[in-house]
């Protein structure tokens, strides 16, 4: 009889009702990149078979719950032991300075905002704040710190693993949870953001510059005479002749480009940014435009 005839064989986890189940029923968890970037932290961790058995625990249910603190990730597990193990999983939080950096670069780019908000986060996001000396994701393992109450000596353990495969999934679902447990809420991040773009918060307040545009856009500054709209129905589709001989110059490229500037809507259609939306519709727009006035240039050409 040898050692290892004395250690006893690991007994089945117990059954957990309403358990947290993985989507993911084979292969890998996660879909996204960034969700894949995340789970490299355990993958490198080097707990071997654990790994397996983390994922097999949470594809069948074993994760009870997850819940958000101060702290960062709090979670009962479901073991072979009668009561559940406590998971503790902190982050650590980005200081002020490092805040500021992630904050302005993001900042120089409306669209990284959109897409934030649609659920998506363009992989030039990681490559920006990478150039910034700034990693979303922890790369020491004094930057993600974990607890198990089981007696397993390995840390992470297979309890933990399981938590990060359904935190995976959660970050597939909204990319801004890494920024909350690196330390900054969703609100006051976007807050940061229009303050730093010096766009008008979602109420619709205008700032400044937007007051001051519409001001000086006020038709009552024009001599312009506008007719009742009764007045006007028969030809309201026809062109005057100001707007027959008015010029106009179309670039070929940057459609989207005002759209871009103006940063994230406050409309949201079927969960996605109505900016982020919009953005193939203007380039199709634009080159049906340009269509339409290359004909009219051939037609020229004949008569």
């Amino acid at each position: 009889m040898t050692y290892y005839d004395y250690y006893p064989k690991p007994k089945p986890a117990r059954p957990v009702k309403d358990g947290i189940k993985a989507k993911s029923r084979t292969g890998r968890i996660g879909e996204k990149w960034w969700s894949q970037k995340f789970l490299l932290v355990i993958e490198q961790s080097g707990i071997g078979a654990r790994l397996g058995r983390g994922k097999t625990y949470a594809r069948k249910g074993q994760v009870i719950n997850i819940e958000f603190n101060d702290e960062g990730i709090l979670s009962l597990v479901q073991g072979s032991s009668r009561k559940p193990y406590s998971i503790v999983i902190s982050f650590q939080k980005f200081t002020k300075s490092e805040w500021n950096k992630i904050i302005e670069t993001l900042a120089k780019e409306a669209l990284f905002t959109a897409s934030l908000l649609a659920g998506e986060m363009p992989f030039e996001i990681y490559e920006v704040l990478q150039s910034a000396g700034i990693s979303l994701f922890p790369t020491k393992k004094t930057e993600l710190k974990t607890t198990c109450s089981c007696p397993d000596w390995s840390n992470p353990c297979k309890h933990i693993a399981a938590v990060f495969y359904i935190l995976a999934e959660r970050f597939d679902e909204d990319p801004f949870m890494i920024f909350k447990l690196r330390g900054m809420e969703k609100p006051l991040l976007l807050s940061e953001l229009r303050v730093q773009r010096k766009v008008a918060p979602v109420s619709g307040e205008m700032n400044e510059n937007a007051q001051q545009l519409t001001e000086s856009l006020s038709l009552s500054k024009f001599s312009i005479e506008v007719p009742p709209l009764s007045d006007s129905m028969k030809n309201f589709f026809e062109c005057g002749e100001t707007i027959e001989n008015f010029s106009l110059s179309f670039s070929q490229n940057g459609g989207a480009d005002g759209l871009k500037r103006l940063g994230a809507s406050p409309f949201v259609i079927n969960q996605k940014d109505l900016a982020l939306e919009l953005l193939p519709v203007y380039d199709i727009a634009r080159n049906y435009v340009m269509s339409l006035m290359e004909e009219g240039t051939e037609q020229s050409k004949k008569t």
